[in-house]
C-alpha cells in the first residue's frame, strides 16, 4: 500500500513542474510582446523623426540603437557609430562639453518617466567639425531596483538655425550699436507698455544698465507720478490710432537715482505687416541743463532790466545834481588855474571839436577828457580810453581799427577795434605821440574822413566819434624833428587845453589829500580824520615832479602806515632814503645812453659822438636804442 502511494505522488508533481513551465513561458511571451512593443515604438520614433534617434543605455554609456540621418549629422553611418564601442563620447562629443555630458548621464538615473529632457549641444563630426543639434530624450527602460537603464532620445540638426540666430543677432548689435553712437536717446515701446529697446544713451540717462529697463513697464518706472496718468492715455490713443505721433514734445523722466530730467522726444510708430501699430519708437535729447540755463538766462535778463531802469533813473537824479561849477566828478580843486581848464573843458564840450590836452605825467589828463565826455551830448555812449604807449607797436593798429581773421600770423579771429565800437562815442588817445607812423596816417584819415579799413579788409567802415587827444611832450617840437605828422598836428591841436602841473595849483593840494584820505578810508576800512597843520605845510611846499599820482601815491603809502586817526606822512625824499630804488639793468642801460645823447646833443656818429663815448659802433648803438625805445622826442619824465 506504501509503495502505491508513492506511486500516485509522482505524476502530482510532474503536473505541477508543467504548470510551473506554462507559467514561465507566458511570462517570457509577454516580456517578448513587451520588447518587440518597445523595438516597434522605437523604430516608429525614427521613421517619424528628420533627425538622429538612439537608444542610450546610461550604465555602459553607449548606444545600443542608432537610425536616421546619422551620416549627415556625424559624418558616420549608424553602424559606424555603435561599433565604436567605449569611444563614442570621445568621438562626437567636443572635448571642453564631454564633463559636462558625464554628469547630465549620472543624472538620468533619477529622472521620472513623464520627463522630456531638452538641451542643445554641439557634435563633433568624422572631419573635426562641428554641428549644432537640439536633444531630447526620456526614460526608454529601467531595470529591477527602478533606476534607469535606457534612454530614447533623438538629435535634430539646427546648424543652419544657430546661423541664422547668430547672423539676426549680429544684425541686432550693429542696429544696437549705431542707436548707441547717435548720441541721443533711443527708446521702443511695446503695446503692452513695456520697454523693447533702450540704447546706452538711454541707459545713461536713467541711470540703470539695459537689463533693468528692457522689459519694464515704461510708465510705472520712469515717468513721475504725477503725469503719468496724463502721459499712459496719450501713449494708447498713439497705439490705438486716434492721434497721430508728435513731432516735438517735452516730459520729464525719473532716473534711477530719483531725480528728474527733461527729455525733448521725436517719436513714431512702428507696424506688424498686417497694418496694426504694435509699438512706438521716440528718440530723446536731454534738455535738463539747458532749461536750467534758460531759467538762469531769463532771471539774468530780468535783473538786468530791472538794474538798467534803475541806472537810468540815477543817471537822471545825478544829472539833475551836477553843476558845472562845481567839481567835476574827480576833477578835486578850486584854483584859478584849474578853474580855468575847467571853463575851457565845458565850452568846448558842447561842440564835436577835436581837442588836445597836454600836460606833464600825472597831472590827470584823463579826467579833464572825461569831464569833457561827460558834459557833451554823447554822454550816453561809454566813453573809451587807449593809452597808447601800453599797446605794442606792432599791434596797436588792430587794437584802433580792427583787424580780420588771418590778417597777420597770430590774429585767429575777428576783432573790432576801439574807433568802431564807440561809433557816436568820445574816444580818448592818451600818449598820441607814440602812435607809429602808420597809425598816424590812419588816424588822420578817421579825422578828415571819418572812415577806415581794418587789417586785412578792404571794406570802408564809416564811423561818428569824438576826438580827445593827450600827451605829456612837445608835439610842435616833434613836428620839427619829423617825429610826428605835421597834417596830423593840426588835426589835434584844434582846441588845446593845458593842464597846470601840481606845483602850479598848490591851493589844491589839501582838498586833493583828503578827497585821497576818504577814498582810502573806505576801501582800507580806516578812520583817518586829522591831519597836522605841518604835514600839510610839508606837502604843498613839495615840488612834486609826479604831480596828482606822486600824491595820491604817498597818501597811499601813508595810510597804510597810519594805526591811528591822525595822518602821518614820510615825504618823497624820506621814503626814498629809506628804501632807495633798484633799477634793471635795461633801465640802467636806458639813462646811461640817454645822460650820454643829451651830453652830445644826440650826435650818435662822428668824432665825440656817443657811439664814440660809448666804446660802440654806431649801427651797434642804434640797434640799442630802438631796442631800448630811446627816442630824442622824450622830453617830460615818464
Amino acid at each position: 500500500m506504501a509503495d502505491m502511494d508513492s506511486t500516485k505522488e509522482i505524476p502530482n508533481d510532474i503536473q505541477k513542474l508543467h504548470e510551473r513551465i506554462s507559467e514561465l513561458e507566458q511570462k517570457i511571451r509577454e516580456r517578448t510582446e513587451q520588447f518587440a512593443e518597445s523595438e516597434r515604438f522605437a523604430e516608429e520614433v525614427a521613421a517619424s523623426n528628420p533627425g538622429v534617434t538612439y537608444i542610450f543605455d546610461v550604465d555602459t554609456q553607449l548606444p545600443v540603437h542608432v537610425s536616421g540621418n546619422a551620416l549627415q549629422l556625424t559624418g558616420y553611418t549608424a553602424e559606424e557609430i555603435l561599433s565604436m564601442g567605449g569611444r563614442v563620447l570621445e568621438q562626437l562629443v567636443p572635448p571642453d562639453e564631454l564633463p559636462v555630458l558625464l554628469q547630465q548621464i549620472e543624472a538620468l538615473k533619477a529622472v521620472a518617466d513623464d520627463v522630456v529632457l531638452s538641451s542643445e549641444a554641439r557634435i563633433r563630426r568624422r572631419d573635426g567639425t562641428c554641428r549644432w543639434a537640439y536633444r531630447f530624450s526620456k526614460v526608454f527602460r529601467r531595470g529591477p531596483d527602478g533606476s534607469v537603464k535606457q534612454t530614447v532620445g533623438t538629435l535634430i540638426d539646427i546648424t543652419e538655425l544657430k546661423k541664422s540666430e547668430e547672423a539676426l543677432r549680429r544684425e541686432r548689435d550693429r542696429a544696437q550699436g549705431y542707436l548707441d553712437l547717435a548720441g541721443v536717446m533711443f527708446v521702443a515701446i511695446a503695446s503692452d507698455e513695456t520697454v523693447w529697446i533702450a540704447n546706452r544713451k538711454c541707459c545713461d540717462v536713467l541711470g540703470y544698465p539695459e537689463g533693468e529697463i528692457v522689459g519694464r513697464n515704461w510708465f510705472d518706472f520712469f515717468i513721475p507720478e504725477g503725469i503719468r496718468d496724463r502721459i499712459r492715455e496719450t501713449f494708447g490713443r498713439l497705439i490705438r490710432g486716434d492721434i497721430e505721433p508728435v513731432e516735438y514734445y517735452e516730459n520729464p523722466v525719473l532716473t534711477k537715482s530719483g531725480e528728474e530730467r527733461i527729455i525733448a522726444w521725436r517719436n513714431t510708430v512702428i507696424r506688424d505687416s498686417s497694418g496694426e501699430i504694435t509699438a512706438t519708437l521716440s528718440s530723446g535729447e536731454d534738455i535738463t541743463e539747458r532749461k536750467k540755463a534758460e531759467v538762469e538766462l531769463q532771471a539774468a535778463f530780468s535783473e538786468i532790466r530791472q538794474l538798467k531802469e534803475q541806472l537810468e533813473a540815477d543817471n537822471i537824479l545825478l544829472r539833475g545834481e551836477v553843476e558845472m561849477a562845481r567839481g567835476h566828478e574827480t576833477v578835486v580843486g578850486q584854483s584859478s588855474a584849474l578853474k580855468s581848464v575847467m571853463g575851457r573843458a565845458e565850452r568846448v564840450a558842447a561842440t564835436d571839436s577835436t581837442v588836445l590836452i597836454l600836460g606833464e605825467t600825472g597831472t590827470g589828463k584823463e579826467l579833464i577828457a572825461r569831464a569833457i565826455h561827460d558834459l557833451s551830448a554823447r554822454r550816453e555812449r561809454p566813453f573809451v580810453a587807449v593809452n597808447c604807449a601800453a599797446v605794442p607797436s606792432t599791434l596797436v593798429e588792430s587794437e584802433l581799427f580792427g583787424r580780420e581773421k588771418g590778417a597777420y600770423t597770430g590774429a585767429l579771429t575777428k576783432q573790432i577795434g576801439r574807433f568802431e565800437a564807440a561809433d557816436g562815442s568820445t574816444v580818448f588817445l592818451d600818449e598820441v605821440a607814440e602812435l607809429s607812423a602808420e597809425a598816424q596816417a590812419k588816424l588822420l584819415r578817421v579825422l578828415e574822413e571819418g572812415q577806415f579799413e581794418r587789417l586785412g579788409s578792404t571794406e570802408t567802415i564809416k564811423v561818428d566819434i569824438r576826438l580827445i587827444a593827450a600827451t605829456n611832450r612837445d608835439l610842435a617840437k616833434a613836428v620839427e624833428e619829423s617825429g610826428f605828422r605835421s597834417d596830423l598836428y593840426y588835426r589835434l591841436n584844434v582846441f588845446p587845453i593845458s593842464v597846470p602841473p601840481l606845483r602850479e595849483r598848490r591851493e589844491d593840494i589839501p582838498s586833493l589829500v583828503w578827497h585821497f584820505v576818504n577814498e582810502f578810508n573806505s576801501r582800507m576800512g580806516r578812520r583817518v580824520e586829522n591831519i597836522s597843520q605841518r604835514t600839510m605845510g610839508n606837502l604843498q611846499s613839495y615840488s612834486w615832479p609826479g604831480n596828482i599820482r606822486e600824491l595820491r601815491n604817498v597818501i597811499e603809502h601813508a595810510m597804510i602806515l597810519t594805526t591811528d586817526s591822525t595822518l602821518r606822512i614820510q615825504m618823497p625824499e624820506a621814503i626814498a632814503a629809506a628804501a632807495p630804488e633798484f633799477q634793471t639793468l635795461e633801465e640802467s642801460q636806458r639813462r646811461h645812453i640817454r645822460a650820454v645823447l643829451d651830453q652830445t646833443g644826440w650826435r650818435v656818429r662822428g668824432r665825440n659822438g656817443a657811439a664814440e663815448i660809448l666804446g660802440l659802433k654806431p649801427s651797434t648803438l642804434e640797434s640799442k636804442m630802438a631796442k631800448l625805445g630811446i627816442r630824442r622826442m622824450e622830453t617830460f619824465p615818464r
